[in-house]
Formats: C-alpha cells, sequence, structure tokens
C-alpha cells in the first residue's frame, strides 16, 4: 500500500499493518490463511508546479460537495462496485450477509481539477436488524497525485 503517513502516525500504521500481517486478513483468516510480513520502503513523488488534472492513486468515493468541481469537465475515470459479504464477522451466523454496495472511481482515473479530494467513508453494514452486526467500513479517501496534462479542459465546461 501507499501511505503519506510519517512520524508517529506512519510507526502506528506500520504497528497496526503487522498485527493485520499476523491475524491475516480475508475470509480465509479463518482457516490460517491471509497471513503477511510487512516491509517498508520510501518513494518521492514530485507533483509539477503547472498540474492542470489529478489522477487518481487509489479508490475514491467522491463527496456530494467534490462532485460539481468534478464533472465541471469530463473526467476520464472508470467506475467501480464494490460490495461482497460480511467474512469478517465474529458471529458466524452473519458471514452470510452481503454488505451494500457502493460505487466508486477507480485507480488510474484522471480528474481535470487540482483541488484537494477529500473523499468518504461508507457504513456498507447491510439493512439487517441485528444488534450483533458490526459497522462495515469502506474508505473512499483517495491517494491521489497531480499532474500536468497537454488537454485543453476550457471546452469541456461548454
Amino acid at each position: 500500500c501507499l501511505t503519506d503517513a510519517c512520524g508517529k502516525e506512519f510507526e502506528r500504521l506500520k504497528e497496526l499493518f503487522e498485527l493485520l500481517g499476523e491475524a491475516g486478513v480475508g475470509s480465509d483468516k479463518n482457516i490460517g490463511g491471509g497471513h503477511f510480513e510487512v516491509e517498508t520502503d520510501e518513494i518521492e513523488l514530485h507533483e509539477p508546479a503547472d498540474a492542470n488534472a489529478t489522477v487518481l492513486l487509489s479508490l475514491y468515493i467522491p463527496s456530494k460537495a467534490e462532485m460539481p468541481e468534478l464533472f465541471a469537465t469530463t473526467p476520464r475515470y472508470t467506475l467501480l462496485q464494490r460490495g461482497g459479504y460480511m467474512a469478517g464477522s465474529s458471529e458466524e451466523g452473519l458471514r452470510h450477509l452481503r454488505k451494500r454496495t457502493v460505487h466508486m472511481l477507480g485507480e488510474g482515473s484522471l480528474l481535470h481539477t487540482i483541488a484537494p479530494l477529500d473523499g468518504k467513508v461508507v457504513d456498507l453494514r447491510p439493512d439487517w436488524n441485528n444488534s450483533a452486526m458490526h459497522p462495515v467500513m469502506r474508505s473512499g479517501r483517495p491517494l491521489s497525485l497531480k499532474i500536468k496534462t497537454n488537454e485543453n479542459h476550457e471546452q469541456d465546461k461548454n
């Protein structure tokens, strides 16, 4: 994964990933699968001073407030549907339930804005009334990179 966390925030994130690696991820963690070891490295990404667009490096769920800026011109994006099962529930009786689905802009999508992108986190918990059911969170907060394109976006606004 990529993160822009640093200092204590990065160290805490690394600790959490190490715990996750020991516990395992995915539906196979209940049978001993999904384990991993954490390795870290640093890269530097330099954004151009004359950037005129943003490329997504992760999935993104725009907030309602961000939508007008994103679609003021014609973005180039992939729309992906995410959902699945509540495989991580400690309650065996809840593991067969499907999460609600959400549509997200995919990695590599090109957005003709350099405004900061905040995105949002949504709860995909099924609409099923059971007090043992936990929230099922999906992060749509993006990791993105500002870039310079040769396209003229002004014509898209008309």
